[in-house]
């Protein structure tokens, strides 16, 4: 009989892969390791012995196409019986199916069964798409997936790679405030750029030389700790506090705010400014489809739980909110945020790198996203850097007050005469310009003998 050989030759860290029997395996690796190659030739050898379904999927249909679509046609050449350039798909000499996919429209993606999956470059995937619709598809065969890529900070990849027990983060937590459990289905691995033999060791070096150590390391050492594209990299453990004041009747409180983002997720932030201008993030609610009425309930027992009235806060909602109205038809008075990101973006920094931001350690969602908030690195028209838009809920409810109070105009406090008299110039031999001020005065409304004077301590001369 014939000998098909796949032309392809794995280097001893991509073979440490193919080795392993671990049902889920998660790959961190720096830029030119050779993780697509691997996956795609793990696709193979996995289809041809077991007949089923199996996909390779990326962030887009886009860079499937362009990073493993001729790649796949390469090296399973010798062993396909047809190709669809269309949809992307390869069918073996035993039947088995090899589909090339996008994770941007994940909705279309549920229906068939699978039995081994690839996510390339998992960071920038969504994590809906492996929890809600691809991890389902994998019961029937008990099917297998690996999880791979460069980091992009502590994320849903990053709670893949934990899960490994041997490199299990206890002290983390994820979106709901929940420790991550290391599985024993799990296994992990990290390699650097270096560990593929065929990268030339002064090649790396002259990237290292050329870009700032906090880049190369998240791009060439695979370092989740380092990630580039963070906005809030003055975020740290000193800004989680572990212990509240009494909120009613604190003298030291100034202000107490209440930020509200709505949307399919709805979340609101509870904050209160002391008389140092101190943020204190205190409480939060975070929820998924719930209409006005049941969240306005949520919102008034918090406010009870910290024995506050509704009068004794300001609530801020996004200025492009459809439900202003319906909040104030529960009796909650709204007022417009003022909406530039750009701007919010630096007065949270700015509070940061001051101290004057603080986080309670119960509010979790918050910590999630705002340690999870990154730029978006898809190239722009017009080059200005963007957020990422997820992980922002809460986020943007924080943006919402400290930019609003940032903007807020100060008091109005009626002028006395006193004030005209500071502004007013005085003649060559000192004397006021008494005629001058009483006009200026009287046009702040000096009280007629029908009012209520407000100047009854100012004295004329």
């Amino acid at each position: 009989m014939p000998v098909i050989e796949i032309p392809y030759k794995p280097h001893e860290k991509q073979m440490l892969l193919h080795d392993d029997s671990h049902r889920f395996r998660v790959v961190v690796c720096g830029r030119r390791f050779g993780k697509t190659v691997f996956a795609i030739n793990e696709l193979i050898q996995k289809a041809f012995e077991k007949k089923g379904h199996y996909w390779y999927l990326s962030p887009t249909y886009k860079q499937s196409k362009l990073i493993a679509w001729e790649m796949i046609k390469y090296y399973a050449k010798e062993i396909v019986t047809k190709t669809n350039e269309s949809e992307l798909s390869l069918e073996l000499l035993n039947g088995s199916q090899i589909k090339l996919l996008g994770s941007d429209n994940y909705d279309a993606l549920r229906g068939v069964g699978l039995n081994g999956v690839v996510f390339d470059e998992f960071a920038d995937i969504k994590p809906n798409v492996w929890q809600a619709v691809v991890r389902p598809m994998l019961i029937d065969s008990k099917g297998w997936a690996i999880f791979m890529g460069t980091p992009k900070g502590k994320n849903h990849f990053y709670e893949m790679f934990i899960r490994d027990d041997l490199f299990n983060d206890v002290g983390y937590r994820d979106q709901w405030g929940e420790p991550v459990e290391a599985d024993s289905d799990f296994k992990a691995y990290r390699f650097k750029t270096s560990d593929n033999p065929y990268i030339p060791p002064e090649e790396v070096e002259a990237a290292r030389k050329s870009m700032n150590e906090e880049y190369f390391r998240q791009e060439f050492e695979a370092s989740f700790e380092t990630y580039a594209g963070i906005i809030y990299k003055e975020l740290r453990d000193t800004h989680v506090i572990h212990d509240l004041p009494k909120i009613k009747h604190n003298s030291d409180i100034k202000k107490i705010y209440v930020g509200i983002d709505t949307g399919r997720h709805t979340a609101i932030s509870f904050v209160y400014i002391d008389i140092n201008n101190k943020a204190y993030v205190f409480d939060e609610i975070y929820n998924y489809d719930w209409i006005v009425a049941d969240i306005s309930d949520e919102l008034k027992r918090k406010l009870e739980y910290w024995e506050l009235g509704i009068s004794e806060c300001q609530f801020i909602i996004d200025s492009a909110s459809q439900v202003k109205r319906e909040y104030e038809g529960q009796g909650i008075p709204i007022i417009d945020s003022q909406k530039d990101v750009e701007n919010s973006i630096n007065i949270v920094r700015d509070r940061l790198k001051k101290n004057e931001l603080f986080f309670h350690h119960s509010c979790q969602r918050h910590l999630f996203e705002h340690y999870a908030y990154v730029w978006d690195d898809t190239p722009r028209k017009d080059q200005k850097p963007k957020p990422k838009k997820e992980n922002d809920h809460t986020v943007n409810c924080l943006q919402y007050i400290l930019n609003s109070i940032h903007f807020q105009k100060p008091e109005e406090t009626v002028p006395t005469m006193d004030d005209f008299k500071k502004l007013k110039v005085w003649d060559a031999n000192y004397e006021r310009l008494e005629d001058e001020l009483q006009i200026e005065y009287n046009k702040y409304g000096n009280p007629t003998n029908t009012e209520q004077s407000r100047y009854d301590d100012v004295i004329f001369y």
